[in-house]
């Protein structure tokens, strides 16, 4: 049996226990389970569970302000999406600035010296134990794509006030005109709206580090 303290409207202070986790599904980069609960009142109920491996994504901004995103189709839409550039981790231990500094170089062709840990996303804690990593990236150095078979990613540069209003909007506008696209991946957003907060009351020298967790790219020999 497995417990975790919590409290809960009818019995402030209750514990709800996990008695037993079914697993329904298997997937790719997936597995649904089932959850039999035992609740504070003493009923049951079964709750739905997602496990997910989790990943990393990059708010990645050039030396002109502009920041790159990436197009590409996401089935669950039917449609394409606009989005930070992203992944999985390699492994469980691999920090969520190397992650993203991969995942960066692989889907835009840009290389990161500088990764910073902004904050942890997570998309539904009701659901599913998905944490995704948003770091920051800057001291960008163009090096080419290497996508992965079948991948099919468009880079996008958006100002910060063209990426907000993209999020507030739906459209991204470019010198008057409007273009095909807008932001509404979870992630994406909070990671724009992180660093908008940041890039207004940025912390400097060595606080940002400790802070933010800055880490230092290697470029590979």
């Amino acid at each position: 049996m497995e417990k975790n303290r919590k409290g809960s409207a009818g019995s402030p202070g209750g514990e709800i226990s996990r008695l037993k986790r079914t697993l329904i599904h298997r997937g790719t980069a997936v597995s649904l389970y089932a959850d039999t609960m035992c609740l504070p009142d003493g009923s049951y109920a079964e709750w739905d569970f997602i496990a997910h491996p989790g990943g990393a994504c990059a708010v990645a901004v050039r030396e002109d302000g502009r920041i790159l995103l990436v197009s590409q189709y996401r089935d669950s839409l039917g449609d394409v999406s606009l989005e930070l550039p992203g992944g999985a981790r390699s492994s469980a231990a691999e920090p969520d600035e190397e992650t993203a500094a991969r995942e960066l170089e692989e889907e835009t062709g840009y290389r990161a010296k500088r990764v910073r840990k902004l904050l942890d996303y997570r998309p539904d804690p009701s659901l599913t134990d998905e944490r995704v990593g948003i770091c920051f990236a800057e001291g960008l150095t163009e090096v080419g794509q290497r996508l992965d078979p079948g991948e099919n990613i468009r880079v996008v540069e958006l100002t910060l006030p063209e990426a907000l209003g993209a999020i507030r909007s739906g459209k991204i506008t470019d010198g008057g005109a409007i273009r095909s696209g807008k932001i509404t991946d979870g992630k994406t957003v909070c990671g724009i709206l992180a660093y908008a907060a940041y890039a207004a009351s940025p912390i400097s020298g060595s606080q940002t580090d400790a802070a933010c967790g800055m880490i230092t790219i290697s470029s590979p020999n």
